[in-house]
């Protein structure tokens, strides 16, 4: 009987605080579109083939080298090609990296022999912003944003585009979609 009680209680405990850490992390926050420009940005960029999960290492790596470098930046961001959920996952396409602070952007295009770098042209885009408290926030993010962005797109005569996520870590995390007519 005490082995069922104890079970019992860690069941409501853990319960609990998963409640909790889904509160904190924003995924019963309310979102909403915006349409808005997105700025510009210099990035240092690996384009990768198979499971997005392997992302977060490889912005990992190039945070390293760069910081080696000398150049010192928070930011990362990724751009995912193709839906999880229909296709392959050894196939599905991404571009990953770290964005350069605007005091190294200069820095970071003399690394060009050594590093990936493209520049984020000012562009419109449909955003959805989730705070960032913690690594939960990022699923809590992609969970909410994603359909919503894609909504977005469908009702107001958008092509879908890839989503931009840019995590301005510790504030917040942002999903873009350019808006381009069909």
């Amino acid at each position: 009987m005490n082995a069922y009680r104890n079970l019992i209680l860690f069941i409501i405990v853990s319960a609990v605080g998963i409640l909790i850490l889904a509160l904190y992390s924003g995924l019963f926050r309310s979102t909403k579109v915006e349409v808005k420009f997105v700025e510009p940005f210099v990035a240092v960029y690996h384009d990768e083939i198979g499971e997005y999960g392997e992302t977060r290492r490889i912005q990992d790596s190039l945070y390293n080298l760069l910081w080696e470098d000398g150049i010192d930046n928070y930011h990362t961001f990724g751009i995912f090609y193709d839906d999880p959920g229909t296709s392959e996952v050894n196939k599905m396409h991404s571009r990953v990296g770290c964005i350069i602070e605007k005091a190294y952007a200069g820095k970071a295009e003399r690394l060009s022999d050594k590093y990936h770098v493209f520049t984020f042209q000012r562009q419109q885009c449909a955003v959805v912003e989730i705070p960032f408290k913690n690594t939960f926030s990022v699923y809590a993010g992609i969970y909410k944003a994603y359909p919503k962005l894609n909504k977005y797109a469908a009702e107001n005569g958008y092509k879908k585009e890839s989503i931009i996520e840019i995590h301005q870590i510790p504030t917040k995390i942002t999903f873009a979609m350019p808006l381009i007519k069909k």
